[in-house]
């Protein structure tokens, strides 16, 4: 029986394996924000996203402020959907659209198709 070889790369450097996974985040900037807001504050006992969103609906509440507004709506109902209207006339055929897949982009120079060449 023979030795199986994997095909997908890690025979040639076995060694390069990470045995462990990915290792966890924690130098991103969102991880750093995230830490950051839920501290808690001193003062009121409150975490710092706490006080965030009680600054945001007090600008919407106190200023009419749109903005804040939209952004809380944005945050507890989810951006809304937007309806796209298309009129399609005609047939396209498989043919069309893989024709359309394969084709080069524009500013490529033209190959030689010919068997000779």
């Amino acid at each position: 029986m023979k030795n199986y070889t994997p095909k997908n790369g890690f025979d040639k450097n076995p060694q390069n394996i990470n045995r462990k996974g990915r290792p966890p985040r924690g130098w991103t900037w969102a991880d750093v924000f995230e830490k950051e807001v839920e501290k808690q504050s001193i003062k009121d006992k409150k975490t710092i996203k706490q006080v965030m969103v009680k600054a945001m609906i007090d600008k919407v509440v106190k200023y009419k402020d749109v903005s804040a507004f939209k952004e809380i709506a944005n945050r507890m109902d989810g951006m809304p959907k937007q309806a796209v209207e298309a009129k399609i006339t005609g047939e396209l055929s498989l043919m069309e659209v893989l024709g359309a897949v394969d084709r080069k982009p524009t500013g490529t120079k033209p190959t030689d198709t010919k068997a000779g060449g």
